[in-house]
């Protein structure tokens, strides 16, 4: 993306992945190679997130494939398909933390925002998630 001159898009691409700010704490395995992990955990601890940062990673916390959804049911969807470990408290935390401080700037809820949440809310998308393993 950076080579292509979208250094903003470049940047998300990163950072929507990591709420905690750190490399280690993502939720699955690294299947890139050595170089790849030491340029993505120097370039998470080198920046800064911004609010930009973190709306896109609230938005990536709002959706499924189906459309909007609340972030405990997307927390608890990811959780399905890739498990769980010592850092998904510490995850989530960051992830309501960002919610919070989004909603503070906007004066409601994210959730009054999102058009058709409440019939996505009344679907079984994750039980039927759990056919995959």
């Amino acid at each position: 993306m950076i080579q292509e001159g979208y250094n903003d898009a470049a940047k998300i691409c990163l950072t929507h992945s990591f709420p905690t700010k750190n490399a280690d704490d993502d939720i699955a395995e690294w299947d890139c190679s050595k170089e790849d992990y030491l340029y993505v955990n120097q370039f998470i601890d080198t920046i800064e997130f911004n609010e930009y940062d973190e709306l896109l990673q609230l938005c990536d916390a709002l959706a499924l494939p189906n459309g909007f959804t609340i972030v405990e049911r997307r927390l608890v969807d990811v959780s399905l398909r890739y498990g769980i470990d010592n850092n998904t408290i510490k995850r989530w935390k960051a992830f309501f933390t960002i919610q919070d401080n989004i909603e503070k700037k906007l004066g409601c809820s994210i959730y009054s925002l999102l058009p058709g949440i409440e019939v996505n809310l009344l679907e079984k998308p994750l039980r039927e998630s759990l056919n995959a393993f």
